[in-house]
C-alpha cells in the first residue's frame, strides 16, 4: 500500500511537465498514404502536400469550450490537398508523439466525425460546420482499448458510410485520453481534421438531431469524460451523439452534414481489421474477481500507467 501510494504520488508530481501529446503522422484513404505535418510549435504554418490540417501545438485540449475542439490546437489552416475516398471504404490513421516519440496514451476512446463542406474541402472554413459521428472505438476486452494500437505504432481505422451523399467533407479525428479523468478537467482531448472528397455515394444525409457543433457537443461532467477507470470500472459510455445510421433519407441540412457508419476494427495499415461491434453507446468490461483485489490492482495499474507516461517524456528519453 505504501509503495503504491508513493509511486502514484511520484507519477502525479511529474505529470504537469509531460503533457505534450502528439499529432497524426499518417493518413490512408483509397490505398494512398499521406504523410501529415508536425505541429508548427511557434514556427510559421506550412502548406505541405497533404490533406491533414497542421496543428499549431501538440498540447492536449482540456477546455471543452475552446475553439480548439473544432479541428485541434490553434485553428489549423487549410491544407493543400484533398484525399479522395469511395463511400463505404475504410480509412486509417497513425499517431506520433512529440519529437517523434510514440503516442503516449492507451486508455480512452477514438471517435470520428464528418462535416459537409459547402464547396471544396481545401477551402472549407471549420468555424461554422455541423458535425455528425460516423464511428467510435472504445473497449475491445477487459481493460483493453483500441487506443493501445496507436501507442504501439499501429493504425486505427474507420469506414465512410456506404450510402453517404458524395461531396467534400472534413473528417474530424478525436482521441480522448482518460487516464486522469476521475476529476473534472482531467480528460485530455486531441483533435485533427483531414480534407476528404467522397465519391460513389448515395443519398444519405443526417437529420438535425444527428448534428452537433464544436465546442458545445460535450460537457465536462458528461459520462465518458468524467470517469474513473481505475476503480470498479465495468463499462464505458461514449460522449457526444450516437453513431449516425444511414437510411438514404432525411432532409438535406445546410452544407455541413452527411451519413452513417458501422464501427470498424483498429488495425495496422494494410492489415486486416480486427472484429468490432456497432455502437452500443457504452462498452463493457468483465468484472474483476473481488472488491479488495480490484482496488489494490487498480491503484497499481494507475500508478504504473502514469509513471510510464511520465517516463516517455522525461529528459533522459
Amino acid at each position: 500500500m505504501k509503495f503504491t501510494t508513493t509511486l502514484l504520488a511520484a507519477a502525479l508530481a511529474v505529470l504537469p511537465a509531460v503533457r505534450a501529446h502528439g499529432t497524426v503522422s499518417l493518413f490512408v484513404a483509397n490505398g494512398k498514404t499521406y504523410s501529415a505535418p508536425d505541429a508548427a510549435e511557434g514556427n510559421p504554418f506550412k502548406k505541405t502536400p497533404t490533406p491533414v490540417r497542421q496543428l499549431e501545438l501538440l498540447e492536449p485540449i482540456t477546455d471543452l469550450n475552446s475553439n480548439d475542439m473544432i479541428c485541434g490546437r490553434g485553428t489549423p489552416p487549410k491544407a493543400s490537398e484533398v484525399a479522395s475516398i469511395a463511400a463505404g471504404s475504410e480509412f486509417s490513421f497513425q499517431m506520433r508523439g512529440g519529437s517523434g516519440a510514440p503516442w503516449p496514451h492507451d486508455k480512452g476512446p477514438v471517435m470520428f466525425y464528418l462535416a459537409q463542406c459547402p464547396g471544396s474541402a481545401d477551402e472549407c472554413d471549420q468555424s461554422n460546420l455541423k458535425w455528425f459521428k460516423i464511428d467510435e472505438k472504445g473497449l475491445r476486452g477487459q481493460n483493453s482499448w483500441y487506443q493501445e494500437d496507436l501507442q504501439q505504432g499501429k493504425a486505427v481505422s474507420g469506414t465512410i458510410p456506404s450510402d453517404l451523399k458524395s461531396g467534400d467533407y472534413l473528417l474530424r479525428i478525436e482521441i480522448l485520453a482518460i487516464h486522469n479523468a476521475m476529476r473534472v478537467g482531467g480528460a485530455e482531448t486531441s483533435v485533427s481534421c483531414t480534407q476528404l472528397h467522397v465519391t460513389g455515394g448515395g443519398s444519405a444525409v443526417p437529420s438535425a438531431s444527428d448534428l452537433v457543433t464544436f465546442p458545445g457537443a460535450y460537457k465536462a461532467t458528461d459520462p465518458g469524460i468524467l470517469v474513473d477507470i481505475w476503480n470498479n470500472f465495468t463499462s464505458y459510455d461514449f460522449p457526444g451523439p450516437a453513431v449516425f445510421k444511414a437510411s438514404g433519407s432525411g432532409s438535406a441540412p445546410a452544407p455541413s452534414s452527411s451519413a452513417t457508419t458501422k464501427p470498424t476494427a483498429s488495425a495496422p495499415i494494410n492489415a486486416a481489421p480486427a472484429p468490432t461491434s456497432n455502437k452500443p453507446s457504452s462498452t463493457s468490461v468483465a468484472p474483476s474477481p473481488t472488491k479488495t483485489t480490484c482496488k489494490r490492482s487498480a491503484r497499481h495499474r494507475r500508478a504504473r500507467a502514469l509513471m510510464n507516461h511520465a517516463r516517455e517524456f522525461s529528459p533522459s528519453h
